[in-house]
């Protein structure tokens, strides 16, 4: 089986290609962005990879995902917490991007698959727009805990 590690950052997707437990590939990097999720497609259908595993990292990872889904690549989103406890399994210790894109490569392959399948289009709007108000909640209650600070002391000029 081929299978690949995807480690996503914000701005890059760190790809190494495994064959039955071997990488063949040194790691590769792409941007993450438009262009760069369709120049890593490309790579991995050349190289005819039939798994993927990306670890799952805020919304970083989901427009590749999308892309992803529907493409004959079976996909599996793996939760940050068992990825550091393969990592652990195997004893590696460092971190890098190159490594976790081949511990992620090698999860693919030897633990049990669960195939990642893209939320619909209102549940990600909503996910969104959830998001957001959680942001603003947050800065609201900054703002207001700040202005209380000002307004706490007589030494705050009064403009």
């Amino acid at each position: 089986m081929i299978s690949a590690g995807i480690d996503v950052s914000a701005k890059q997707l760190e790809t190494v290609i495994n064959r039955n437990g071997t990488s063949i590939s040194t790691p590769i990097t792409f941007e993450n962005d438009a262009k760069g999720h369709q120049a890593i497609l490309k790579v991995l259908q050349k190289r005819k990879v039939q798994r993927v595993c990306v670890e799952a990292t805020g919304v970083y990872h989901l427009d590749l995902c999308v892309l992803l889904d529907g493409t004959g690549i079976e996909l599996m989103v793996l939760n940050p917490k068992a990825a550091k406890q393969y990592a652990d399994v195997m004893m590696k210790r460092s971190k890098t991007d190159g490594i976790d894109a081949t511990l992620l490569a090698g999860y693919a392959q030897h633990m049990p698959f669960s195939p990642w399948k893209k939320p619909n289009d209102a549940f990600l709007q909503v996910r969104a727009c959830a998001r957001r108000i959680e942001a603003l909640t947050k800065q609201r209650t900054q703002a207001k805990n700040q202005l209380h600070a000002l307004q706490a002391t007589d030494t705050t000029p009064s403009f």
